[in-house]
């Protein structure tokens, strides 16, 4: 049986709630109903733990949609007040990762659109050996780095980074903060105490940060709203009261926005490769990490999709946590097959 929020407001506590002002909420109520209706499916569907989902404008932050399902009470609620995976969770999130470390490369102008890196050997650091779970024959561009997820491409162009300049974007895109919304309850991000060569590696690919899917969004928010990240919040504003800061360049965000949309015409979005509407859309798959081992059997799925492509409006991001492989996904269990679809759904009702 699931558990569901209803109402983005229940997250919100009655003491806090009171002490809002009368701006009037971003929240579209008609649209947050059926998200949470295909979170509900969703997390049925795939026999998941749980499952969240966020609809988000990438101009102004204002979050449409917010849900949050669980499949049994694993996370006992204080004061009736359901635990928020969007805002609370913390993840291991590969999809905001490689965004940030191609962004940066491009913008320190270490790798260019065009270049081509050779990824055919595995990587050694003293015990450790970072390979590719699809092993490349031959260079990858850059494009298919991003696509075929190639941890060994990602830790090429972060060694060219150095160590402190690699940690400086990660840094400037929020990932070492509390990511507070008015409202919203909100966790502090797992990040290393000590930064070093193998630290630099890791969080190139996902590993060694650990932050909330709406930190993640916000991140992929700034990868094609032309390089901006954005304060989310509750309220509905104009573009002018939007809170942000500029990151990275208009051309390495257009190049993000191409990689996003080329990902759901050949790579692991083709589920959103809807007759419509153009999609652009990156996924994520990551191993849990359970006390300090990753647990090859149980994973975390999650997708961002961004529409219009082009000239992306809104992000949906969704996740699923330990979903099962089923003879309908031809027995996958990564992201392409489950976090994906939720988000094609979602975009449907968002352009019927």
């Amino acid at each position: 049986m699931t558990q569901s929020s209803g109402s983005p407001l229940q997250y919100i506590p009655p003491d806090r709630l009171a002490a809002l002002d009368t701006r009037q909420l971003s929240f579209d109520g008609k649209l947050n109903d059926e998200v949470q209706r295909e979170v509900i499916f969703a997390v049925d569907r795939y026999r998941a733990k749980q499952g969240a989902a966020l609809v988000m404008d990438v101009e102004t932050g204002e979050i449409l949609a917010i849900s949050s399902v669980e499949n049994f009470n694993a996370h006992p609620a204080e004061s009736g007040i359901q635990f928020n995976l969007v805002t609370e969770g913390l993840y291991e999130v590969g999809i905001s990762a490689k965004a940030i470390t191609v962004a940066a490369g491009l913008q320190e102008k270490v790798i260019k659109a065009d270049s081509f890196i050779d990824v055919r050997k595995p990587i050694k650091f003293g015990k450790y050996t970072i390979s590719d779970y699809e092993p490349a024959q031959t260079k990858l561009s850059l494009t298919d780095i991003i696509l075929k997820a190639s941890n060994i491409g990602r830790v090429k162009i972060a060694e060219r980074l150095g160590n402190d300049t690699f940690k400086k974007y990660v840094m400037a895109f929020g990932q070492f903060k509390e990511l507070k919304v008015e409202g919203l309850r909100s966790v502090e991000p797992k990040v290393p105490s000590y930064w070093s060569d193998i630290t630099t590696a890791t969080v190139s690919y996902g590993h060694g940060i650990a932050t909330s899917p709406l930190q993640s969004a916000v991140v992929m928010a700034a990868m094609v709203n032309g390089g901006f990240v954005v304060q989310p919040t509750i309220y509905k504003i104009g573009a002018n009261d939007a809170i942000r800061f500029h990151v990275i360049s208009d051309e390495t965000s257009a190049f993000m926005r191409s990689v996003m949309r080329e990902n759901v015409v050949r790579g692991s979005g083709t589920k959103l490769n809807l007759s419509n509407i153009k999609v652009g859309g990156l996924s994520g798959t990551a191993n849990k990490n359970i006390g300090g081992k990753y647990d090859p059997d149980k994973v975390v799925t999650h997708f961002v999709a961004v529409v219009p492509a082009d000239k992306p409006k809104y992000l949906v991001y969704t996740m699923l946590d330990e979903p099962h492989a089923l003879k309908a996904t031809d027995n996958h269990v990564t992201a392409g097959w489950n976090a994906g679809p939720m988000a094609a759904k979602i975009i449907k009702a968002i352009y019927p």
